[in-house]
């Protein structure tokens, strides 16, 4: 991922394979082209959108926290990461690839339980790192407690064993010492068993303490604070008032016009009924007619 970045920052300008037309030239032809052709010739956004990004910052958060205890410093470095990518991200959705359809979601959803996972996995793997592999407790029972200070560290670490039990040992190896130390266990002795049974414990520990930690802070981070939830259950009163006020104007209205449309119809068929037919004024014409010429 990190190198991945430092090549698309040193190298975003050059051409690595054989081209045509190089990116100044392809810059030059479409300056003069309205901005709607030039949304259209850029990358056609891939159809799972963001998911690459998601599992990226999946994978980077494994790296962070199941091996934290073996690598500190890898929580600094993705994190100089996520600086460089946000910015080259930015420059991605931006000027390199058309404009995504936006979708209305709640959160990041199945990544919450994702995330939930692999939080649970590092502190398991972690405490286990620290009590069975590290040397921590070993020293700290050498330290603490005086019955084992009788000899040195390093004696207390290692595990005698009689050469005598080897048969023909000695034959070859005549001058060597009876007595050799290895780092290992043997046998069961006392010792060995006392330090298991305190890695179990350390191991037990340490789980139950940060799980418990962890779902103290998920009860209080998962409940906003009073202020917020009123100010948000101001805003869905508003926007609520406000939709059925103009659903209140749309009916008004569509009523207004209803009502309006039939006046005028039933205006119409009025005035149609009062106005005198045309043969009626026609023969009251020549009527009047008829009358003037008989009486002349």
């Amino acid at each position: 991922m990190f190198y991945r970045n430092v090549i698309y920052i040193f190298f975003s300008g050059r051409r690595f394979g054989r081209s045509e037309v190089s990116p100044d030239d392809a810059r030059l032809a479409t300056r003069s082209l309205p901005q709607w052709q030039k949304d259209f010739l850029l990358n056609e956004p891939d159809l799972d959108g963001v998911y690459a990004e998601y599992l990226e910052m999946m994978v980077q958060f494994g790296y962070a926290t199941l091996f934290v205890s073996l690598f500190p410093l890898s929580p600094l470095i993705c994190f100089l990461n996520n600086i460089v990518e946000i910015r080259l991200d930015a420059i991605n959705f931006t000027a390199s690839y058309r404009r995504s359809i936006p979708l209305r979601v709640s959160g990041i959803e199945i990544w919450h339980y994702c995330l939930d996972i692999i939080l649970k996995l590092a502190i398991m793997s972690n405490a286990a790192t620290l009590a069975f592999t590290s040397e921590s407790i070993p020293r700290f029972m050498y330290l603490y407690f005086s019955k084992y200070k009788r000899k040195s560290y390093v004696q207390f670490t290692l595990i005698p064993f009689n050469t005598t039990l080897w048969t023909g040992y000695h034959d070859y190896f005549p001058n060597t010492s009876q007595v050799c130390y290895y780092k290992d266990t043997y046998q069961s002795t006392i010792e060995w068993r006392e330090i298991t049974i305190v890695r179990l414990s350390v191991f037990i520990v340490f789980v139950l303490f940060f799980f418990i930690a962890q779902l103290v802070c998920k009860f209080f981070l998962s409940k906003p604070p009073e202020h917020i939830t009123d100010r948000i259950n101001k805003a869905k009163f508003l926007a609520r008032q406000a939709m059925f006020a103009n659903d209140g104007e749309e009916e008004s209205k569509s009523r207004n016009k209803a009502t309006g449309s039939l006046e005028e119809i039933e205006l119409r068929e009025t005035m149609g009924n009062t106005q005198p037919p045309k043969t009626n004024f026609v023969h009251t014409v020549l009527n009047t007619t008829s009358l003037e010429t008989s009486v002349v």
